[in-house]
């Protein structure tokens, strides 16, 4: 008799959760794995705005590098305004940069080669200063070129964006008057 109600206790601890146990328990698990998923997800848009970062900062270096040789090896300057720069090279052949607000491109022209240098630009304006660092907008009075830009890139919620103000690149071969 000692036996049968001992099995009949142990019978009736045995028989499962409740259902206040089951919701509580679902609960645990579904905060649980919303955390994991949101913190995934901030991996994601982190690794993913550096890579958009460094593609960025990568644009702005070949920018750079173009701008800062062609100005200092041009012997004149044919246009010069906020959106539009062209210079003549040793041999007179014109060298472009435009930006097209359209497209949201500032492109590079030279010998009938186009390529785009930066993409996703905001904003981008080119200034002109004389031997004198005063600001001008006349071609041949320019001796100094500072190029002012912004770019971004929209990543999943966020945006990343990169802004450039170049130093101010010497036209070295470029005669002046004044």
């Amino acid at each position: 008799m000692i036996i049968s109600s001992v099995h009949s206790n142990y019978s009736k601890k045995k028989r499962g959760f409740t259902l206040v146990e089951v919701m509580i328990a679902a609960g645990i698990i579904t905060i649980g794995l919303g955390s994991a998923f949101y913190a995934i997800q901030l991996l994601g848009k982190g690794s993913q705005s550096v890579v958009t970062y460094s593609e960025m900062n990568q644009q702005t270096r070949k920018l750079l590098s173009y701008l800062g040789r062609d100005t200092r090896n041009a012997y004149d300057i044919t246009i010069a305004n906020e959106h539009m720069l062209q210079l003549m090279d040793e041999d007179d052949f014109p060298i472009t940069y435009e930006f097209d607000s359209d497209t949201e491109e500032l492109t590079r022209t030279s010998d009938g080669e186009e390529i785009t240098l930066l993409a996703d630009v905001q904003y981008c304006r080119f200034r002109y200063f004389t031997f004198r660092l005063d600001e001008t907008s006349r071609p041949v009075e320019v001796k100094h070129i500072q190029l002012q830009a912004s770019i971004e890139r929209p990543i999943l919620s966020l945006t990343t964006s990169d802004d450039i103000v170049t130093a101010r690149f010497m036209m070295r071969n470029h005669a002046v008057s004044n």
